[in-house]
């Protein structure tokens, strides 16, 4: 039998695309669980997600970021015996009193704020998001339109600084989920890639499939000065995505040919 160069590429290929198979997909069961609105008394927040063995104990809110994360963190909770339930909506900041576009996302957060204060048992809440580009108002590793990210605080609907509006609406949160009793962590974002991680199944820069960590530090910089600011007025924990992903000097999209993101930011 005669086994060519490019047959041994075409067979590294499969497997590659057999790991990987439906790593690029996310169906309506990754955003929605069945009677998970019924059990939050509203169909106002699109991402619902609850554990099946535990009633939650903790919470996971934010957008598409805190939805793509709600596997992992079910996992953990349910080897405590716990159980946690995600709520949020794409490319929504959470924050309070804070509007993209025309999204109604001051709508959504505000129920989200609401089921947890009527829901002591609920004791941890858990908050993340695309926070780099909420607070920057640009794209990662490509050119940004002009309204990529719009954001407009309500209270001074003529604001501009970017950076306030992020406090401000963060501040708001913080404010309304402390008055509730609730314990926070905000949970510092994935590193974002600068490449197409499908690229990584057609072995992309002969497998390196990663971006420099000194990169996503820079990307993340400013928001992350921000919520250190919010220590003056606010107690709570971080925990930091970063570090599953991140050695000292770069931050991965696969590992042991798994891809571990979708698209470029989760």
């Amino acid at each position: 039998m005669h086994a060519s160069a490019t047959d041994g590429i075409q067979s590294r290929q499969k497997v590659r695309n057999d790991i990987n198979g439906t790593a690029f997909e996310w169906p309506e069961s990754k955003i929605r669980h069945p009677g998970c609105a019924e059990a939050v008394g509203t169909t106002l927040i699109p991402y619902c997600l609850k554990s099946a063995s535990h009633a939650p104990t903790a919470a996971l809110i934010g957008d598409s970021h805190a939805n793509s994360i709600f596997d992992y963190f079910d996992g953990y909770f349910s080897r405590q015996g716990r159980g946690i339930i995600m709520l949020g909506k794409a490319g929504c900041p959470p924050f309070l009193m804070v509007e993209r576009g025309q999204s109604a996302c001051p709508e959504v957060m505000s129920e989200i704020v609401r089921y947890l204060a009527q829901n002591p048992d609920i004791r941890d809440v858990y908050i993340t998001g695309r926070f780099a580009a909420a607070q920057s108002g640009r794209d990662f590793g490509e050119a940004t339109k002009d309204d990529f990210y719009p954001m407009k605080l309500l209270s001074k609907p003529l604001e501009q600084g970017r950076d306030e509006i992020f406090r401000t609406g963060f501040s708001l949160m913080l404010d309304a989920l402390e008055k509730s009793g609730k314990r926070i962590t905000i949970v510092f974002d994935v590193p974002e890639l600068d490449f197409e991680p499908k690229s990584c199944i057609r072995n992309r820069n002969n497998g390196q499939c990663f971006i420099e960590r000194d990169k996503v530090l820079a990307r993340q910089a400013a928001y992350r000065e921000i919520v250190a600011s919010l220590r003056e007025k606010h107690a709570f924990g971080v925990a930091d995505l970063m570090e599953p992903f991140c050695d000292k000097d770069k931050c991965i999209a696969q590992h042991e040919g798994r891809i571990l993101y979708r698209d470029k930011h989760h």
